[in-house]
């Protein structure tokens, strides 16, 4: 969860089957195609949840393949009012991470991404970016925060024997756990440039 300093809130997780989003007497339902699906949702706190205008907008993410499970583990807005978003998949294929009529789809099972909360997520502008960090299953961020110039910081747990690539360009920045045992990650990238 997040909240600005206007009192806007942005909620994220994980949920399963039929969820309104509205708590007002309005009905914003939506409905998860995977296991568990993403969802993201934003509210303004200066008003009570049954007050028409305290919900803003919501959004879902996820994969119709069997046994596919989303999760969103966490996020945080900048000060511009960026909202970054981190979390991992499990299952087969790959998540949209685009509400929008454009299409991010994300193969690997942990992932990154940009919105920016002034629009809807209909607009072809809300995702800025996502990218997936290339572990292939193994990778579980946790934590994720941005600075004042747009660099976003993720951590989290590295499971498994496993080798992966952390830049999404041409680059690569391999990290390993040669033990099989749990490893923290760390990993630093500038949000005001595109991932390739």
């Amino acid at each position: 969860m997040s909240v600005n300093r206007d009192g806007r809130v942005i909620l994220a997780g994980n949920f399963s089957g039929t969820f309104d989003f509205d708590p007002s007497a309005g009905v914003t339902n939506m409905t998860s195609i995977g296991v568990y699906d993403i969802f993201m949702a934003s509210y303004n706190g200066n008003l009570l949840p049954t007050q028409a205008g305290f919900y803003n907008w919501s959004f879902s993410s996820g994969n119709s393949m069997s046994a596919t499970q989303s999760f969103a583990t966490a996020l945080v807005e900048d000060s511009a009012g960026f909202i970054y978003l981190t979390g991992y998949f499990t299952g087969a294929g790959n998540v949209d991470m685009d509400p929008s009529s454009n299409t991010i789809a994300i193969l690997d099972k942990a992932f990154v991404a940009k919105y920016d909360s002034h629009l809807a997520p209909s607009s072809l502008s809300f995702c800025n970016w996502a990218f997936g960090l290339g572990i292939g299953g193994t990778a579980y961020p946790y934590g994720i925060d941005a600075d004042r110039n747009g660099m976003v910081y993720v951590t989290g747990i590295l499971s498994y024997t496993t080798t992966g690539d952390f830049d999404p360009s041409s680059n690569t920045a391999q990290l390993q756990n040669p033990t099989g045992w749990d490893h923290v990650f760390a990993a630093k990238y500038d949000g005001t440039q595109l991932p390739a």
